[in-house]
């Protein structure tokens, strides 16, 4: 679920909750391409090194409380729990089993090339509005100056690409072909 802004949203909670709780920072092991943007750091600028004693870019903290936080030094370790997740496959199994189910979708150009556009599937056609769906949303959207051709259009069920514009009526840019599992 990648580019839904799920991950953004956990994210501002989990700091906003660490504010108010009156955690002086936060220390995590995570994208170091993504994190930065929210104000993350590696941990090396704050004498705080992983179990190990080492220090690498994913290890990255960010400070809620400068003065407080100034005073952190040690080694980050990892809570036993996450490794008794690791062992308890039926858990697991139990927990995804919870999650909705959705079809895969494999396009020649690459799930990561899309960048500003969302991949969905048409899930009704009224008039020159179509809904798509995306994840568990119903979006409106209208086809893009690039559907000339009648022929070329979207139908109930076909995936396509689309430019989505949040609180407004988003744009569908192409229909894609699923192409089978090799």
């Amino acid at each position: 679920m990648q580019n839904s802004g799920i991950g953004k949203a956990l994210l501002e909670e989990t700091i906003q909750l660490a504010k108010e709780a009156g955690y002086s920072g936060i220390v995590m092991t995570g994208e170091p391409a993504y994190y930065p943007k929210f104000g993350f750091v590696t941990c090396d600028k704050f004498g705080i090194a992983d179990a190990e004693g080492r220090n690498y870019d994913a290890l990255m903290c960010l400070p809620l409380n400068r003065e407080s936080f100034g005073s952190v030094h040690g080694r980050f370790i990892v809570s036993p729990v996450f490794e008794e997740c690791d062992n308890n496959d039926e858990e697991l199994k139990r927990i995804e089993a919870e999650f909705p189910k959705y079809r895969k979708v494999k396009i020649k150009d690459g799930f990561l090339m899309l960048m500003d556009k969302r991949l969905g599937v048409i899930e009704a056609v009224d008039g020159d509005v179509y809904t798509v769906k995306f994840w568990e949303l119903s979006i409106p959207a209208k086809l893009s100056q690039d559907f000339a051709e009648i022929s070329a259009r979207p139908k109930a069920g076909d995936d396509v690409l689309f430019l989505w514009r949040r609180g407004g009526i988003s744009e569908i840019t192409s229909v894609i072909r699923n192409m089978p599992e090799e």
